[in-house]
């Protein structure tokens, strides 16, 4: 009889968690973009080979924060099948969209905790890894599809369709950033779930 009632309790303090967590990371969002900013930037130096990397950062824009990433090459350059004598590209995206795997992480975390048995040291071991992949595959991503857009747009308009980067882009920003959050947050769930006790047999035949 008391289940129901425990139930609601439990989801009353999700959604407390969920509210206060949100807060906290929205007021945040400057420290916590500083703090992301040099693993986006190894992203980024990873993924962009082309163009060498002349800066990624923060910056502001009225009353929003702005990751800023910032391509640019003095020598010749090569794209799409166009000879450039130089480039200078940059792209902006908004610090509160990393907060968004933040909050969905600490919601999946949180309605666990309430609702599941957890291998704590699993969830622990992996959940740090899980949130830097999701993570890493959003801003810095959107970034790089971004300019890569742009430049596609002006040199070889019919060659958008076929960028996987440009798609990866257009993804995340169309409903992909939950999708890759919710997928990475729930098999760190999956992994860490206490696997179920089989039942003891009744009796033994002698």
């Amino acid at each position: 009889m008391s289940e129901v009632p425990n139930r609601n309790r439990r989801l009353l303090l999700l959604l407390l968690i969920l509210v206060i967590s949100g807060t906290c990371f929205y007021n945040l969002r400057l420290g916590i973009a500083r703090v992301l900013l040099p693993y986006y930037s190894a992203v980024v130096g990873v993924m962009e080979r082309r163009l060498p990397q002349q800066s990624m950062q923060v910056v502001r824009h009225g009353n929003e924060y702005r990751y800023s990433l910032r391509l640019a090459s003095a020598r010749p350059v090569e794209l799409a099948g166009h000879q450039l004598p130089g480039m200078d590209v940059s792209a902006t995206t908004l610090v509160t969209f990393s907060l968004q795997h933040l909050v969905i992480f600490t919601g999946v975390m949180a309605a666990a905790a309430l609702f599941q048995r957890l291998l704590w040291w699993r969830l622990l071991l992996s959940v740090p890894l899980a949130l830097l992949m999701s993570l890493g595959l959003d801003v810095p991503l959107v970034l790089l599809g971004s300019i890569e857009g742009l430049l596609l747009e002006n040199l070889a308009p019919e060659r958008l369709a076929q960028s996987l980067s440009v798609r990866w882009e257009q993804f995340i920003t169309n409903g992909g950033r939950v999708a890759v959050a919710l997928t990475f947050s729930l098999l760190c769930v999956t992994l860490a779930r206490q696997p179920r006790r089989r039942p003891e047999s009744a009796g033994k035949s002698d």
